[in-house]
């Protein structure tokens, strides 16, 4: 059940901090309305509606506000206070910054006013009329709304190569919660291992099924009873090694279709290779500090079709590397610095290092397959029913047993194709 908000906060304080952005346009009415396609397992969304009068007539702007889901014991447990305020931070701070050391480089073709939606409200805490007392922190996001611009979510899940190469261009705490999630993927992961051993899933003849298979003995022997230590050193290690700090940066950390709109040229038609005109990323909640590899692994392991996963794979890496290098050199002349020291600095950025540093932490894509992937390609009845024993009990069985079960070995051997891939790859050697 949504949040009714309050009319009062409407109308006195949100409505009236939109306004702030519209000069010269009178206020005539605001229509406000949930909408559940939107919600996320952690946020509600609403719809607004905002009618202005303006010197050309009256001006109809849609909007899209995101508040916090459920009561203070599950956005306790779930994070959300961590990761809204994630979120509100990157609008109010990071961004801003972002776009003032960009200002500077006027050759750098990424411009961030491009790449995301127009924010108009952004804040979190104690928020008057909102929050039920002074201690309660709220977290209200309104930014403008792109279906009317004729923005999409694309594909549910797999993405062709003109999508994979759009999105490319731009670009936890160990605690009882992840512990479960990925408790129950690892346990879905190796039972399914288990049952078909016999079977064919393996060919022992085979080079790369043997390295796989010393893989998987090495991966549970190591990491099975805390799959979440994994993911921690995978988040952190970045701080280790000298030269993977180079690569470090501030992650989107959740980059995935489901985080980004597309625009096409022809929206009559069904989208085609030649059609994606422009994107729109959004939800910083998972904002952290690390590897690029992180964000690019999750992605192009979620992403990417099993049968053309290996062909169109370096493709991907040259394209992420190439725009990386480019709006590097950019800045780096902008800032005024020498040939000598463009060179050096750009150095460190070799698409040779850049591979090397990829494999180390490349594993951590196929860590968020393992829990998340089955959520995806399971039924809608199933996700439905996951998504709610989330919001209320991820400590139920019911909740272990549906996420072990739902979508079937269907599931389980796209997520062996993932690991399968990994290993050939050379990425479950540094885990």
């Amino acid at each position: 059940m949504a949040l009714k908000l309050p009319d009062k906060y409407l109308r006195n304080r949100l409505v009236p901090q939109i306004m702030q952005h519209l000069q010269r346009e009178e206020f005539i009415f605001y229509e406000v309305d949930h909408s559940p396609g939107l919600d996320g397992f952690m946020s509600t969304m609403y719809n607004i509606k905002l009618k202005t009068k303006t010197t050309g007539g009256i001006k109809e702007r849609w909007f899209i506000l995101k508040i916090m889901r459920g009561d203070k014991d599950f956005r306790e447990y779930s994070k959300s206070y961590i990761q809204f305020a994630n979120e509100i931070y990157v609008y109010t701070s990071v961004l801003a910054a972002f776009k003032e050391v960009m200002k500077v480089a006027e050759e750098c073709s990424t411009k961030i006013d491009d790449l995301l939606p127009k924010c108009y409200v952004a804040e979190f805490g104690y928020i008057e009329g909102l929050s039920s007392n002074v201690k309660d922190a709220e977290s209200v996001l309104v930014l403008e709304h792109l279906k009317p611009l004729n923005y999409r979510i694309g594909p549910r899940l797999y993405l062709n190569f003109e999508h994979l190469l759009d999105i490319k261009r731009p670009d936890e705490d160990k605690n009882n919660f992840y512990r479960i999630l990925y408790r129950v993927a690892f346990d879905r992961f190796f039972d399914y291992l288990e049952r078909y051993k016999d079977d064919n899933i393996f060919d022992s003849s085979n080079d790369k099924d043997v390295k796989l298979i010393e893989n998987l003995k090495k991966l549970r022997e190591k990491y099975f009873h805390e799959p979440c230590e994994l993911l921690e050193n995978l988040r952190t290690k970045v701080l280790i090694n000298e030269d993977d700090k180079n690569f470090a940066v501030i992650l989107h950390g959740d980059y995935n279709r489901n985080n980004v709109l597309f625009k096409y040229k022809y929206q009559e038609q069904e989208a085609s290779l030649t059609e994606l005109e422009d994107i729109k990323m959004f939800d910083f909640q998972e904002l952290r500090y690390g590897s690029p590899a992180l964000d690019l692994s999750f992605f192009m392991y979620f992403n990417t079709p099993e049968d053309i996963r290996s062909k169109i794979w370096s493709n991907l890496l040259v394209c992420y590397h190439t725009n990386m290098i480019s709006i590097l050199s950019s800045n780096l002349k902008a800032h005024q610095k020498t040939s000598n020291d463009i060179s050096k600095i750009l150095s460190y950025y070799s698409f040779e290092n850049f591979q090397k540093h990829f494999a180390r932490f490349a594993f951590y894509g196929v860590m968020i397959c393992l829990h998340f992937l089955p959520w995806m390609l399971c039924s809608e009845q199933e996700c439905e029913r996951l998504s709610k024993l989330f919001g209320v009990n991820v400590h139920s069985d019911e909740f272990y047993q549906l996420s072990l079960n739902a979508g079937g070995d269907m599931v389980n051997s796209k997520l062996l194709g993932i690991v399968r891939h990994a290993s050939e790859m050379g990425y479950m050697d540094c885990i």
